[in-house]
């Protein structure tokens, strides 16, 4: 055998070795996360049952990029509402510039009505404090930045006084996630896990976002007209 043939060979070895790899670490995290949501009394499928982008396309981490899709899918009835937390990849880009971009999402369908809101991490380039409004198709749009947090919120009777309460818990997670509010939705955004561990932490910050967010909307209830 020739040297060509030496590389060809040698090629396809690797090539084999790296399919089998991903394929056993594969099958390892979904058995890992099956385990983990029978642990949690939640169900699990590695694939997306509901078509999960187009279900919550309201909200904004969802009409981001294209050629959007979910999986490792944790779901399930919990005692402030039905939770889904999962995979969620977009791309952005085309061709040689096209780039994958990863996240783990928890959202969780409430039973209350939520102004449009996002709180997370401000741009780097931004240290003071301040507040302002734009107008917006739906009236205003409050926004803000609190040390290392941005907050903006189309106004209702509730939404500064919420958002800055749900600011005040975002930033204490030192930037690790963003929150997101539409509808009876609530939705919590942070990078994609990797381990079980990360998994059960994004399933727990979603039920702690929603209990801090029932007790801001019983303490500043809408004004009646």
């Amino acid at each position: 055998m020739h040297a060509g043939q030496w590389l060809v060979a040698a090629g396809v070895v690797i090539a084999c070795a790296v399919v089998v790899s991903r394929a056993f670490r594969q099958r390892r995290d979904r058995q890992a996360l099956a385990g983990l949501a029978r642990r949690l009394d939640l169900v699990y499928a590695p694939h997306d049952p509901l078509d999960l982008p187009a279900r919550y396309r309201v909200l904004a981490i969802f009409r981001r990029g294209h050629n959007r899709r979910a999986g490792h899918v944790i779901r399930g009835a919990r005692p402030l509402g039905a939770l889904c937390c999962f995979r969620y990849e977009y791309e952005v880009g085309l061709g040689t510039n096209r780039q994958i971009r990863r996240w783990g999402v928890a959202v969780v369908e409430s039973d209350m009505d939520l102004p449009l809101t996002s709180v997370g991490p401000a741009p780097r380039e931004t240290t003071l404090d301040d507040a302002w409004l734009d107008p917006v198709p739906d009236g205003m749009q409050y926004s803000a930045r609190q040390g290392a947090v941005q907050i903006d919120s189309v106004l209702g009777d509730t939404a500064a006084p919420l958002a800055v309460e749900w600011a005040d818990w975002v930033g204490a997670l030192d930037g690790r996630c963003r929150l997101e509010t539409h509808g009876r939705l609530i939705a919590v955004v942070a990078a994609d896990p990797v381990s079980p561990d990360g998994w059960e932490w994004l399933v727990r910050v979603a039920g702690e976002a929603t209990g801090r967010i029932r007790n801001a909307v019983a303490a500043h209830p809408p004004r009646e007209s």
